[in-house]
């Protein structure tokens, strides 16, 4: 399966849009995807099996921009914890927490395989409903 098919949270809009249809954007976005989301994870988890509602809700701001850029679904869903952080309710954080660590995993194993052509490709198929998946 390749990169913004089935199931997969990449976004190949969000994507685009980000490096602004640009190669190099492109190359220094999911460089910088892959060496910082595995630390954000960590802030994430780490905050919230401690139960602080505080950090949680600023480690969840701080991967919900990097996440933006490859998944809307990934980039709202890092939102949605900041707000339950925001409420203190730490304790329900834990399924979101969990979906985007899962999500998170599944655009750092695609971020080292894409490129313009495949994202337009993708793009292109995702906003034509008529278009199917093979010949």
């Amino acid at each position: 399966m390749g990169a913004g098919e089935g199931n997969s949270p990449l976004d190949p809009v969000a994507v685009l849009r980000a490096c602004r249809n640009d190669s190099e954007g492109l190359r220094g976005m999911c460089e910088d995807f892959k060496a910082y989301m595995p630390a954000r994870l960590a802030e994430v988890g780490d905050a919230q099996r401690a139960g602080d509602a505080p950090r949680l809700r600023q480690a969840a701001h701080k991967i919900c921009a990097l996440l933006s850029a490859f998944s809307t679904a990934a980039g709202n869903l890092a939102s949605d914890l900041e707000d339950v952080a925001t409420e203190g309710m730490v304790a329900q954080a834990r399924p979101l927490v969990e979906e985007l660590e899962t999500m998170a995993q599944e655009i750092l194993r695609l971020a080292g395989g894409l490129s313009l052509e495949t994202l337009r490709h993708q793009a292109e198929t995702a906003n034509d409903p008529d278009r199917t998946a093979g010949p």
